[in-house]
């Protein structure tokens, strides 16, 4: 596919392979690091030929604009070759769904469907008609690290701090899960410094479970509901 697209396919298919080793993205510099060469002008092209083609999209890190851009592979076929087809790693997928490589896989992409329907996602929010800016979020203390794969920064001075899980039932919040997503709210409140209103929104596949812990969740969108799943 890359060699009837581009010169020099190589390049491309080493970096969408790199790519399809991680959900949460890369940098330009990591993936120079990669690479073992450096983040030149050559890069930055094929990285924008790559976003070009739709093969990855690019995400800014909250707060900052073109510094520290993170670069997602976005192509289902793409993730799905490397995956599953280019090594053999499961003949059957589909009849294995409790497998651990199956399960990565349904997470990985129920996230990447959500990152390509935000227009569902604001409709369900109730703000479609606001203007917001969508980002990430990434977080490297001495006490450790923490990210946001998702963050709505709306123009109505609130913030959507996303957390996308997929279960084929409804999803359980649990005491420590509840504590940990509280935790992180707060965490991104000192280090960014916002004084907006910030909202923990749950976006899963079949709903939150009722429970003594759901209160902590502002907003809960069932992608299925939403997109007639």
């Amino acid at each position: 596919m890359f060699r009837s697209l581009f010169n020099d396919s190589t390049i491309y298919s080493k970096i969408t392979e790199i790519l399809s080793k991680t959900s949460d993205g890369l940098t330009l510099k990591e993936i120079a690091e990669h690479l073992e060469t450096s983040k030149g002008g050559s890069l930055s092209a094929v990285l924008k030929n790559l976003c070009d083609c739709d093969f990855l999209a690019e995400y800014h890190a909250f707060g900052k604009k073109q510094r520290d851009t993170i670069y997602k592979l976005v192509d289902f076929y793409s993730l799905f070759y490397l995956k599953f087809v280019k090594d053999g790693i499961l003949s059957n997928w589909t009849s294995t769904p409790d497998d651990p490589v199956c399960r990565t896989w349904f997470a990985s992409a129920f996230e990447l469907l959500c990152f390509n329907h935000i227009d569902y996602i604001k409709r369900a929010l109730g703000i479609s008609g606001v203007a917001t800016e969508i980002s990430s979020w990434r977080y490297n203390g001495a006490e450790g690290g923490a990210q946001i794969d998702l963050v709505i920064d709306r123009r109505d001075d609130v913030i959507n701090l996303c957390e996308i899980k997929f279960s084929r039932f409804q999803y359980a919040i649990t005491s420590q899960y509840a504590e940990y997503l509280e935790e992180r709210k707060e965490l991104f409140r000192a280090v960014t410094k916002t004084r907006k209103s910030l909202r923990i929104t749950m976006i899963t596949l079949n709903g939150i479970k009722p429970g003594k812990y759901t209160d902590i969740i502002s907003d809960d969108i069932n992608l299925s509901e939403i997109m007639g799943l």
